[in-house]
């Protein structure tokens, strides 16, 4: 499976991250970026893939580069780092392209375009899913465990 990563100019740590996590012994491929700057997005690709032996991904840059990631027929998945505003459009536009979502918190900037991206990932048979870890933290349980019912807390999350 192809995964497509978009970049937005300021990701330090995805790029350190994405150094560790692209290497070919892993289940994805970074098949393309995109970055508001497109030298920025050749410069964070000629980091990442200076020491892995894979071809480099396809730079998308400029006024249309997250529209033409999203339109990238070999990619059947996005990560999605941009800041909140740009949420709600560009994830229903990967879900409505056909493409599964990892998206940076906070998911929305409110409830009802959290259920609007929700209602797009069901419509389309696709996941959305959000890059936050706490859910999966041991402290997590802890918080939980007093709560009378604590499947109630969780719905909230889900």
């Amino acid at each position: 499976k192809t995964l497509c990563l978009s970049v937005s100019s300021v990701q330090h740590t995805l790029q350190r991250k994405a150094d560790e996590k692209s290497h070919p012994s892993t289940s994805c491929d970074i098949a393309a970026v995109a970055s508001r700057s497109k030298e920025k997005g050749e410069n964070f690709v000629s980091e990442v893939f200076r020491t892995i032996p894979l071809s480099a991904p396809i730079v998308y840059g400029g006024d249309t580069a997250y529209s033409n990631l999203i339109g990238d027929k070999s990619c059947n998945a996005v990560y999605i780092p941009l800041p909140s505003k740009l949420h709600k459009q560009y994830v229903i536009s990967a879900l409505d392209s056909g493409k599964h979502v990892l998206l940076e918190k906070p998911i929305a900037n409110s409830a009802d375009e959290n259920r609007q991206m929700l209602v797009a990932a069901s419509k389309n048979g696709k996941f959305l899913i959000d890059g936050t870890m706490f859910i999966h933290h041991p402290r997590t349980k802890a918080f939980v465990k007093p709560i009378p019912n604590p499947t109630c807390a969780f719905q909230l999350h889900i």
